[in-house]
């Protein structure tokens, strides 16, 4: 009877034999373990390894080397393979994808704290649905973001097994969905608005802070661009990161309207600030017009620069988004604690969607599709169309 071929990569039962031999006039015991592996190239060889301490021993050093010459190739990979081992390939493939660096972290950052404790001493065929899914759970009955995120990294770890044909289908897939955030998207109404800007201003006067009146004499003295950049955030809806980005040159306020170009984005490589060329998405390099407003806010604050940046740090260098938002944390008072500046994207999508259309916010705000502006961005106001007329043929005398 012929037997069936061991599948690539993978190796038969181990076997032992116990042998005596006789070594300056003393017997002395050692064990063969050998077992039979299928190689990357289709065929099957023994494998053997001697141990003069013990049969485990001999065991030990056989599974090393059937696990070792099973990976010989780099990429092949079976149910057997460990996951952690198919995780460090996916790592290595996506380092020299098209990613964004800082995407690649946060991958890695979950895969490191969230997925391998939970998950990194089991096998890829121990990986099931029902596996997964109760992971997803128990992490997303802590923090359901973190949970969201390692969906989306084990899913992409199974879909590189399944494309070394490891595994036939990611059980991933089949997973229950995650709950999805019931928070309310807010903007600020436009009455809100003009108190919010007060309130910036009298901090950066140094007036008040809150309610209570501080002295001017003394300490560093406070950054007098968060009002400009209040003007610029609601008139573009640009990401924080893009406004500290911005260049001189990416400003013209010679045509007419005056246009705004996004062309880089503030953010932290290595724990190092850096102007990173590309933006968060292939639709992040837009030209915006700028309303009246926002280009004569530019025209007052070009007419005193110093360095290429618009909105630079007090030494004229990058300004770190960190530091801002400690800024503007302090500037904003009790009333509008709820004020981050995503909020300001927020009030810029929402009343582009009310008065033209939601394809439109989208685009401002530089979004690939208009399915995370209607979630995230835009206020739902729960008005209905105006079917007065329509609804009139149910009058009573009709």
């Amino acid at each position: 009877m012929v037997r069936p071929p061991l599948p690539v990569g993978t190796w038969g039962t181990v076997k032992v034999d116990a042998y005596e031999e006789e070594r300056d006039g003393k017997l002395v015991k050692k064990w063969r373990a050998r077992a039979r592996i299928r190689d990357a190239d289709g065929r099957t060889r023994q494998i053997e390894k001697w141990s003069t301490k013990s049969e485990a021993a001999a065991k030990r050093a056989l599974n090393d080397q059937l696990s070792r010459r099973s990976h010989s190739s780099g990429k092949d990979i079976t149910t057997e393979t460990p996951f952690t081992v198919c995780a460090g390939l996916w790592v290595d493939e996506i380092a020299t994808s098209k990613l964004l660096k800082q995407t690649r972290e946060k991958y890695e950052h979950s895969l490191q704290k969230t997925i391998v404790p939970a998950l990194g001493g089991l096998r890829l065929g121990e990986i099931t649905t029902g596996r997964a899914d109760r992971f997803l759970k128990a992490v997303a009955e802590r923090t359901p973001g973190n949970a969201r995120m390692a969906r989306v990294v084990l899913a992409a770890i199974m879909d590189y097994a399944v494309r070394h044909d490891a595994l036939r289908t990611n059980p991933v897939d089949k997973v229950a969905a995650l709950p999805a955030s019931a928070k309310e998207v807010r903007a600020l109404t436009l009455e809100e608005l003009a108190r919010l800007r007060a309130a910036i201003a009298a901090w950066q006067e140094g007036t008040v802070v809150g309610a209570e009146r501080v002295s001017t004499n003394g300490g560093r003295q406070r950054t007098k661009d968060l009002l400009p950049m209040v003007d610029v955030w609601v008139a573009t809806g640009i990401r924080p990161g893009e406004l500290l980005a911005l260049l001189w040159t990416d400003i013209d306020l010679e045509s007419n309207p005056a246009t705004l170009r996004v062309t880089g984005t503030n953010v932290h490589h290595d724990g190092k600030l850096i102007r990173q060329e590309k933006g968060k998405t292939r639709s992040a390099r837009r030209i915006l017009t700028l309303p009246v407003f926002a280009a004569k806010t530019l025209q007052t604050l070009k007419s005193t620069a110093t360095t290429p940046y618009v909105f630079p740090s007090s030494t004229g260098t990058l300004r770190d988004p960190h530091n801002m938002g400690r800024q503007f944390r302090e500037a904003r008072g009790e009333e509008f604690a709820w004020v981050t500046p995503h909020v300001f994207r927020k009030t810029t999508a929402t009343l582009i969607e009310q008065r033209a259309d939601l394809e439109a916010a989208a685009s401002q705000l530089g979004h690939s599709n208009s399915k995370v502006t209607e979630r995230h961005y835009v206020v739902q106001t729960g008005i209905a169309p105006n079917l007065s007329e329509l609804l009139e043929v149910l009058r009573p005398d009709a």
